[in-house]
């Protein structure tokens, strides 16, 4: 948990970035971003380098819950979704725009 009661982690992630002033919050999990489609459904799934908030929520990317977005959104925070488990991934999140996918 995060101690924050009705929040997930999602969300608590996005609200301790706005507490620190970041200039963008990582979600490091096991794909390695967005897709346009499950790209284990359907191999003809485009990789989406950059989307923003609003087609987040519009398209319902499973990625994070609704709440985070909104919350990102609303005061305009970047979020990376990236595979964690790639090889260097902190490193490349931090120095590699085209890493991952980023959501604004």
């Amino acid at each position: 948990g995060t101690g924050n009661p009705f929040f997930t982690t999602d969300t608590s992630a996005i609200l301790r970035g706005l507490q620190i002033k970041a200039h963008e919050v990582w979600k490091g999990t096991n794909v390695d971003g967005i897709y346009s489609a499950d790209p284990r459904k359907n191999p003809q799934a485009e990789f989406l380098n950059e989307v923003t908030y609003a087609q987040a929520l519009e398209k319902k990317y499973g990625i994070m819950d609704s709440a985070a977005f909104a919350l990102g959104s609303e005061h305009n925070i970047n979020l990376r979704i990236f595979n964690i488990f790639a090889p260097q991934a902190l490193e490349r999140a931090a120095h590699h725009e085209q890493f991952g996918t980023i959501i604004r």
